[in-house]
């Protein structure tokens, strides 16, 4: 949670590596909760197999935990496991955490892990898209080793299957098994440091989890979802929500002249044009792409329309994926290049 300073509004924006986003946050209008304002809220409601991306998969993150999680480095941090090796190149054992239970009291232990996989290799859970990445990732089953030790097979082998299991969020699987997958979505149970009271599509009211493993920062949080950008930044403004997310480069103004502060965080991502070349056209000269990516000033662009919070893009590979290459350079703002380029290649009139 951000933390809240009486009176005074700050704001946090969130920035991908060419497009940004902006969230921020107010003193709480209520000191005992946090409203937040998301754009969209998942369609899935409270399913805890899909929703994967910022904003839509944050009220589920309120509520359960993955066996591991990705830090703003890119690098794969334990979460529901606290380690984990390859006991073969198929087989991988995860060291679950001890003294964690989900909010309804269930035990979380290996066989809660193997529950859920079995759930998402067959009937509706094998359609949501964490079923179709298990089954992408060639997921074969999971036994329980030990009570809290717990072996994943996969047909094949996988170098990144530790950080794939950022996305194995588990439900308390007695709870799943006795509500349905439909049910469960409207009062879902997880280890993590918040429990939902009501779940509606355009409101959640959580309650603090004190006993989670991840210990909540506030006793009670909503989430609302407001999809008109203007709605969610004068929500921040008139403090009838403590944080906005998703507000545009503009709205800074209007929120810092309100007293606000500017945090900034990078998220992965990338945004490109892709050259098709397997056509007869002048782009399948090299010379001709080198040319187009020198002519085009990226940097102004950043500048005038993300208020220079990010660097141009050198790859197509994002700042934490695997392969990521640092010593990569963008392609300099270089028009004779660029003219020289495409003289080159036999289109001197461009």
């Amino acid at each position: 949670m951000i933390n809240r300073t009486s009176g005074v509004l700050k704001l946090v924006r969130t920035i991908c590596v060419i497009a940004l986003g902006y969230f921020a946050s107010l003193s709480a209008a209520n000191a005992d909760t946090i409203r937040i304002g998301l754009q969209n809220l998942p369609t899935s409601l409270g399913t805890p197999f899909g929703s994967f991306n910022i904003p839509t998969g944050i009220p589920l993150t309120t509520v359960f935990d993955a066996l591991t999680w990705i830090d703003e480095n890119g690098d794969t941090k334990p979460a529901l496991a606290e380690r984990w090796e390859q006991e073969s190149p198929t087989t991988w054992l995860f060291y679950l955490r001890k003294g964690v239970a989900f909010s309804n009291g269930e035990v979380f232990d290996a066989d809660a892990v193997v529950a859920v996989i079995e759930t998402l290799m067959s009937g509706p859970a094998a359609s949501t898209s964490l079923g179709t990445t298990l089954r992408r990732l060639t997921v074969t089953g999971a036994t329980a080793r030990s009570s809290h030790v717990v072996a994943i097979s996969t047909q094949k082998p996988d170098v990144l299957f530790a950080q794939y299991m950022r996305a194995l969020r588990i439900p308390a699987p007695k709870a799943l098994a006795e509500l349905g997958l439909d049910e469960f979505a409207l009062a879902p149970v997880g280890t993590g440091p918040f429990a939902a009271t009501e779940w509606g599509e355009s409101k959640i009211s959580f309650t603090a989890y004190s006993d989670s493993w991840r210990a909540p920062k506030e006793s009670a949080l909503e989430i609302i979802q407001l999809s008109d950008g203007a709605s969610r930044r004068q929500g921040v403004i008139s403090g009838s929500i403590d944080v906005a997310f998703g507000l545009a480069p503009d709205d800074a103004g209007p929120v810092e002249a309100a007293g606000g502060r500017i945090w900034v965080r990078n998220e992965p991502g990338v945004h490109f044009l892709a050259f098709v070349t397997v056509k007869e056209s002048p782009l399948q000269d090299a010379r001709v792409r080198r040319a187009l990516n020198h002519a085009v000033n990226k940097q102004r662009m950043i500048d005038v329309f993300m208020d220079g919070a990010v660097k141009p893009a050198s790859q197509i590979a994002h700042t934490m994926s695997y392969g990521y290459n640092d010593d990569l350079e963008p392609y300099a703002y270089d028009v004779e290049r660029a003219r020289q380029l495409i003289t080159e290649a036999g289109y001197p009139d461009g």
